[in-house]
């Protein structure tokens, strides 16, 4: 073997191992982007989740607010046309219709585990066979998510 065919063997093999390198740092870069594209989802769905909460816990520390000031209640009670029970009876089955959508986002944005959900969804179940909650859920529901009526109406009634 003379001194151009060790040469032209010697680039083959550069090129070879050169090709089979780039073809790494490609795959190895396409799982990367691949990975940083489900965590930037990830990411997303819990600022998403982060911001509801932020929302139903406003509304529920506004209710309880309300609740425990008498003067406030009979206020809000009286301008609703209700009696003092029946404004706090309502505004706890909004409280307790919010905490189910609270954890029904959480399960659908795949931060709670099918399993834990199941669980929920059976005391989410009886919670919602309570009249009052029942009552209130008439009154809202339309005021919720489509998927989350869908899910109180198709599942828990």
């Amino acid at each position: 073997m003379n001194a151009s065919e060790i040469s032209t063997v010697f680039i083959a093999i550069c090129t070879a191992v050169y090709t089979f390198g780039t073809f790494l740092l490609w795959s190895t870069t396409k799982r990367t982007v691949e990975l940083m594209q489900l965590e930037l989802k990830k990411q997303s769905l819990i600022s998403s989740s982060s911001i509801q909460h932020s929302i139903i816990n406003a509304h529920r520390d506004l209710y309880l607010e309300i609740i425990k000031n008498d003067e406030l209640l009979k206020v809000f009670s009286s301008s609703v046309n209700m009696d003092k029970e029946e404004a706090r009876q309502q505004m706890l089955a909004t409280m307790l219709i919010n905490h189910t959508l609270r954890i029904f986002l959480d399960y659908k944005n795949s931060m709670i585990e099918n399993i834990n959900f199941e669980n929920f969804a059976k005391d989410a179940a009886d919670l919602f066979s309570l009249p009052f909650v029942r009552s209130r859920w008439e009154e809202v529901k339309h005021f919720h998510p489509s998927s989350f009526r869908s899910y109180v109406d198709d599942k828990l009634l």
